[in-house]
């Protein structure tokens, strides 16, 4: 049963390299246009990064220093040593 279609002979290599030949400069078109189009949003992030950043970060420290603090005096106490006891937030002097 033939339905009349004559098929061309097609060479798939040919085809294939083709493919690719066309995809190289359409990868790189589409590389750019990302490029440009990310390019102020990546650096609204950045800036509002920058402008949150110390904040927190200032934040995370004092509580970071906190929790020394209070393990230094947790220590302290079940060292038993004869020092006066610290109160949380009192500057600590270290020996040398």
């Amino acid at each position: 049963m033939s339905l009349g279609v004559e098929f061309l002979p097609v060479d798939v290599t040919q085809l294939v390299a083709a493919a690719l030949a066309l995809m190289i400069p359409l990868v790189a078109v589409v590389g750019f246009t990302v490029r440009f189009a990310a390019k102020p949003l990546v650096e609204a992030l950045g800036k509002l990064r920058e402008n949150g950043a110390p904040a927190r970060e200032l934040e995370v420290m004092s509580r970071r220093v906190l929790e020394l603090e209070q393990e230094v005096l947790r220590l302290r106490a079940g060292q038993g040593s004869t020092t006066p006891s610290l109160e949380p937030g009192s500057a600590l002097r270290l020996r040398r």
